[in-house]
């Protein structure tokens, strides 16, 4: 589903500062990423942004937090000029053996590193073809979506795609035998893109594709139960990164009664309102326990900056306190990585998951 011609970052590493964003420019309106007229040497300025939606309810007896990501590249006046989509969906419940709670996961749902799938990384695995009514996995459709949005802006998506009619079930002819699944979480989630976008701007040239990684988890917090997901988003440009963001969404769960709830009393959770660890900024207050005494989205900044131009590899590869990590970040960053070298190497393919 990747058949948009992207841009690369201009390599420029002047005055002792890195560029950690970039992205590709419009060629078309969208649907219709064809390569640019002039042989691919158009550029523009881009921000990227990471942003999400959420659910929390039962779900065959289990508890689900379904979370929606979008990470999007947006040039000056809104217009999305990448955009990559996925969905995770992490059940849990509660374990009287153990006191707490336990994910609920099974076989092809859980990756090599404990972590959930997401809709992407399970493919036609996901098994949706069957039922849908057009015969389409649930990975295409998202990737469709995704591809469609490209050349539009945000006002332009939500005219064609109104969340507030029939869930947001794309309806729009231009989506009509390719994509049929609720889009209106993927709206929410690339408006809170726009939202979250980054203050700086980056050139680009021709080649970059965008990913998307996901890394999640359940451990016990401050005061309750956390479901976190690390996310990281990237653009590739033949295996290295030329831009990135991350973030960490964290879902607090306490137990009521018989059923389990969002713990409205945590910094996460406020009125409905999910904030992620970048969003919450000096909120989190992180920074009076750190021994560098920056907060968690300014060492988030740090790392994004120190993978660009690296391999999924290398990225890996990366410690805290060291290289240009040192005096900048010291948090714990193996799911960071780990998201993020996972969004470089989904970056240039068409379809995530298991392919027929």
């Amino acid at each position: 589903m990747k058949i948009k011609n992207l841009l690369v970052m201009s390599a420029v590493l002047a005055c002792g500062l890195t560029l950690a964003s970039c992205d590709q420019p419009s060629t078309s309106t969208g649907g219709n990423n064809s390569t640019p007229s002039n042989g691919g040497t158009t550029t523009t300025e881009v921000q990227v942004g990471i942003g999400y939606a959420h659910t929390f309810a039962e779900s065959r007896g289990d508890y689900q937090l379904g979370l929606t990501t979008a990470f999007v590249a947006f040039e000056a006046d809104g217009t999305i000029a990448d955009c990559r989509l996925d969905v995770v969906q992490v059940n849990v419940n509660t374990n009287e053996a153990k006191d707490g709670l336990v994910l609920k996961n099974s076989g092809v749902k859980v990756d090599e590193a404990g972590s959930v799938k997401s809709k992407l990384e399970l493919g036609k695995d996901y098994a949706m073809a069957g039922s849908s009514a057009i015969g389409k996995e649930v990975d295409y459709q998202i990737e469709f979506f995704a591809d469609w949005t490209v050349g539009q802006t945000i006002e332009e998506v939500k005219a064609k795609v109104d969340p507030s009619k029939g869930h947001g079930v794309a309806h729009h002819e231009e989506l009509e035998g390719e994509c049929t699944i609720s889009c209106g979480d993927f709206v929410t989630a690339i408006e809170a893109a726009y939202a979250n976008r980054t203050g700086e701007t980056y050139e680009f040239v021709e080649g970059a594709q965008a990913g998307i990684g996901m890394v999640s988890g359940l451990a016990y917090g401050e005061k309750t139960w956390e479901i976190s997901v690390n996310v990281g988003g990237v653009l590739s440009a033949e295996g290295k990164v030329v831009a990135a963001a991350m973030d960490e969404i964290v879902f607090p769960v306490k137990v009521e009664g018989e059923a389990l709830v969002g713990d409205t009393s945590s910094k996460y959770l406020t009125n409905g309102v999910l904030k992620s660890k970048k969003v919450l900024g000096d909120a989190y207050a992180m920074a009076g326990t750190s021994p560098i005494g920056a907060e968690w989205d300014a060492q988030a900044e740090a790392l994004e900056a120190a993978v660009i131009g690296l391999t999924s590899a290398e990225i890996k590869a990366l410690k805290t306190g060291e290289g240009d990590l040192e005096g900048a970040c010291t948090m714990t960053i193996y799911s960071y990585v780990s998201a993020l070298a996972k969004a470089n190497d989904y970056a240039p393919l068409e379809q995530v998951g298991p392919q027929a």
